[in-house]
């Protein structure tokens, strides 16, 4: 049986632990998804601060919660050394639209997955989402539990044989892919990525590329770009916690280098000491 964490008690998975009526059911709440390696979480401290930023934000009180405490019980029970974790944090009550209450669940679930470090994925073709845009607003930066504009993105791209799909902001500025903040490298090897206030999510791999490619003397920046420099681009890679790094290969047909990314691969497993 695999067990599951809830508020600081395990369950099996199967347990029915709250109703249909529950605050879970109205997205009202964030998700946080992380890997473990050999016991260890990763970029910890970093994913501490995402989820007090979220939090208030969302004005969630989330009291008596310690991130390796909570992560270490469900890895503990499954025995599990090497995992992808996913938290859900959501409001607790039942009620409507109008919460009844600030307090705050948690729900840590865990993926046995035997990779030990870092690999580079691939991309093979990814293009613009020609029907879905996502707002440039700061709930934007949060991994919302309400992922339905990427579900219908994501569908978007497997209907034209892509396998990802970029989204534009209202603005028509390059935003992220469907679970993913977007790097590219122009031509004179500028790095650039979106700005938070694009609204794009907060992402903790993408905080982490940007202090490894500063600290390794890249030019990035983080300003919007049109879809034009997506289009010139030398390279294009997708960033998010438990993938790490993923060169595209190719977009709308033009293939792409991957100098960048499998450099950024190596960074990432020195940082955390493999």
């Amino acid at each position: 049986m695999i067990y599951i964490n809830f508020n600081g008690s395990l369950h099996f998975k199967t347990d029915a632990i709250f109703t249909s009526q529950n605050r879970f059911a109205f997205g009202d709440g964030f998700i946080e998804s992380f890997r473990v390696f050999n016991d260890k979480i990763t970029f910890e401290t970093l994913h501490e601060n995402r989820i007090k930023a979220s939090c208030e934000v969302l004005f969630l009180e989330l009291e008596k919660f310690n991130l390796e405490e909570e992560v270490s019980k469900v890895l503990i029970a499954n025995k599990l050394k090497n995992a992808r974790v996913r938290i859900h944090f959501f409001r607790v009550g039942n009620g409507r639209y109008l919460p009844e209450t600030n307090q705050c669940n948690f729900l840590v679930e865990a993926e046995d997955d035997n990779v030990q470090a870092f690999h580079l994925h691939t991309i093979e073709t990814i293009s613009l989402s020609k029907q879905y845009f996502k707002a440039s607003h700061s709930l934007g930066n949060i991994k919302s539990s309400s992922a339905l504009l990427f579900v219908l993105a994501a569908k978007e791209a497997n209907k034209n044989t892509w396998n990802d799909a970029i989204l534009l902001n209202e603005n028509k500025a390059i935003c992220e892919a469907t679970s993913s903040n977007v790097f590219i490298r122009k031509s004179d090897g500028l790095l650039l990525t979106p700005p938070l206030n694009s609204g794009c999510v907060a992402g903790v791999m993408r905080q982490k590329v940007l202090q490894l490619l500063q600290q390794n003397s890249y030019q990035i920046y983080e300003q919007n770009f049109t879809v034009s420099e997506l289009e010139n681009a030398a390279e294009i890679f997708l960033t998010n916690a438990t993938k790490g790094i993923q060169s595209v290969v190719k977009f709308n047909n033009k293939k792409l280098e991957n100098n960048i990314a499998i450099e950024l691969v190596s960074l990432l497993n020195k940082e955390i000491g493999l």
